[in-house]
């Protein structure tokens, strides 16, 4: 066991540098994005699975949208802890020292493809998994995941170019997957571009090898089509909704001038770090954008390491690194626009701070190379050994101190949320109107949490916090926003009295609604009567009785999208209209009926298995390579 520990030694110190930079996560709850967003897409989509629903569409939030045009949906990790457990507000503490250990060691074995020094890539390991970037952006989740799986695929990417095989390219296509679906979009926009950098060089080095050619040509095709397979649901899923949703198509230069940069102010980061955290006047950006931190004495190991780095590389890793720093600064620096303008998909990312990763991947390649110098020049193996140590204790300190400001919360805990979380409906109930943000956390007497509450109370928000919220949903709600009024419905299905022609979206309510098409334009007898009651409301489907004596139109509050049916008892289906700019009108027939509303998408489904399947002979590959080599 000792000589088990001894050969795998930094592993072990990496391990133990996420718990101890991280456990604060596992007693007090989280600040900001991560409570907006994640808390409750997590509680979500963990009872939907443990109800026995893949939850394709969310009925709660912004009035129904489709969950799986949000790529978290498909990540696989967010299954594997569903399976211990419906979700439990201590899991974030989990995932942050899961993620944390993940980003080290994948930095570590990253930074070994520059340096033989265990020691070197050990402390660039630690700067990265406790740098500014991930202590001021622990509320924003996806970044960190991105930031954890980003150097597993840059590592595994130059060894498929280094070395051609099946192995190193069906590894490489893993990776690819779980940061396309794990993670901020924005990595998936710069990264195309820096690797093409990469297979450029390793080609020009190589052109006269023909075999070389042929071998990285047909594992890099194999890679590529892994990928593809391993993100297929995505990919249909982003590509359908792109002109569904406003962040599908490309921002004007003004929204992004006008994005949360790095500022000059910012770069007091790199030795005071703490400012950044809790005064935003004075670097004039977010808390959680203006933190490049590597440590004060890693900083000077970056000094040394810029005179004579020899690997290419890490030259064009460096010089992109410096490059997206410059690209950081938004309109403060002509820099970006150009890369705007020029460089594809740059023009999709609205916050020119995210470039600021790639700077301190830079920087850290600077200190791997400065601290092999300094160790080479150095024989005294108990100096470097000091030098370490004072670096972790730094890094550690520096991560008590902000994430105290970035990531959690003193005032509230974990147990505190989970008492909460006991409280809240243990199945799914049966909304009776359309509510506000607001009224639920009244309600519920919500107090850490303040948005997207309706996915924890199933409740349905008619205005919610959400990126990918649908554009005919916005317009719908542009009215109300006008008069400054908030859209409350008494009911989640009703039968209207009047139906209006309006070409452009009005307010509306239960009583009077309005359409596009003028031939279902008419007034409803007030002697008719009509009963309606739900039997069901679920992520699943919604069950609808209702009583008319006449034909007429019914609203259901979920906005209209790819992927809706409706079925009558007799199993017929009922046309699918849309009313009101965005909501579910059926045309519903006189007598009493009993109507199923469901969401499904049978290419997703079909791409899902076939993602499954790539799954499942990737593992029983990766599993008999392993097998295999340990025999040998």
């Amino acid at each position: 066991m000792i000589k088990y520990i001894k050969q795998n030694k930094y592993i072990f110190l990496l391990i133990a540098m996420s718990c101890g930079a991280f456990f604060w996560s596992l007693i007090y709850a989280p600040l900001f994005d991560y409570a907006d967003m994640t808390v409750p897409k997590r509680y979500f989509i963990f009872e939907a699975l443990h109800n026995g629903i893949f939850p394709l569409w969310n009925p709660y939030q912004s009035m129904g949208s489709p969950e799986h045009i949000d790529a978290n949906i498909f990540y696989l990790p967010l299954y594997i802890f569903a399976v211990f457990g419906k979700y439990s507000p201590f899991l974030w503490g989990v995932e942050s020292i899961f993620y944390g250990f993940i980003a080290g060691y994948g930095f570590f074995i990253f930074c070994k493809h520059f340096t033989k020094s265990e020691k070197a890539a050990f402390i660039a390991a630690v700067c990265y998994m406790t740098s500014g970037v991930v202590v001021s952006n622990a509320q924003h989740f996806t970044w960190i995941i991105g930031l954890a799986w980003l150097p597993y695929l840059l590592h595994y990417f130059i060894s498929l170019l280094e070395t051609p095989n099946l192995k190193t390219s069906l590894l490489t296509s893993i990776f690819g997957a779980l940061l396309f679906t794990g993670s901020y979009p924005g990595y998936i926009f710069v990264l195309p571009v820096l690797l093409l950098f990469i297979i450029i060089h390793y080609i020009i080095l190589k052109r006269k090898e023909q075999n070389y050619l042929k071998c990285l040509f047909v594992y890099g095709f194999i890679s590529i089509l892994a990928c593809i397979i391993l993100v297929l649901p995505y990919l249909i899923s982003i590509i359908q909704a792109s002109s569904y949703i406003f962040r599908g198509s490309a921002l004007q230069y003004d929204q992004v001038a006008q994005g949360v940069s790095f500022t000059w102010q910012s770069l007091i980061s790199l030795i005071f770090p703490y400012i950044t955290c809790i005064n935003s006047e004075l670097t004039h950006t977010d808390i959680s954008m203006g933190n490049i931190f590597i440590g004060i004495i890693p900083l000077i190991f970056a000094v040394i390491g810029i005179r004579k780095v020899k690997n290419n590389v890490m030259k064009i890793l460096i010089f992109w690194g410096i490059f997206c720093g410059l690209v950081a600064f938004g309109n403060a620096l002509p820099v970006h626009r150009l890369a705007f303008y020029t460089i594809p998909f740059f023009n999709f990312i609205r916050l020119p701070s995210f470039f600021r990763i790639f700077l301190v991947i830079s920087l850290l390649l600077l200190v791997v190379n400065g601290f092999d110098k300094y160790e080479k020049c150095n024989a005294k193996k108990r100096r470097v050994n000091v030098i370490v140590i004072i670096i972790c204790v730094e890094m550690l300190i520096n991560t008590w101190i902000c994430m105290q400001y970035t990531g959690f919360t003193k005032n509230f805990t974990n147990k505190q949320l989970a008492e909460m979380f006991s409280n809240l409906p243990k199945d799914y109930t049966i909304p009776q109107k359309v509510t506000t943000c607001t009224d639920i956390y009244h309600k519920h007497h919500f107090v850490h949490l303040w948005r997207n509450l309706g996915m924890m109370s199933n409740e349905i928000e008619s205005s919610s916090y959400n990126p990918f919220s649908l554009k005919a949903y916005q317009y719908m709600l542009q009215p109300f926003e006008t008069k400054k009024q908030e859209l409350i419905l008494s009911s989640v299905v009703f039968f209207p009295k009047e139906i209006i022609y309006s070409a452009n979206p009005i307010c509306f309510n239960t009583d009077t609604v309005y359409t596009s098409n003028r031939n279902l334009v008419k007034s409803y007898s007030n002697m008719s009567y009509p009963q309606i009651s739900i039997l069901e409301f679920s992520p699943k489907h919604i069950v609808i009785n209702t009583c008319s004596q006449e034909e007429r139109p019914l609203i259901v509050c979920q906005n209209n999208y790819s992927g809706w049916h409706a079925t009558m008892e007799n199993g017929n289906e009922l046309p699918i209209m849309t009313m009101n700019t965005s909501l579910i009108a059926l045309q519903i027939p006189s007598g009493n009926h009993t109507i199923r509303l469901y969401y499904s998408r049978l290419d997703l489904i079909l791409s899902m298995i076939l993602t499954l399947c790539m799954w499942i002979f990737i593992t029983i590959y990766l599993i008999y390579d392993y097998l295999k080599n340990k025999k040998q």
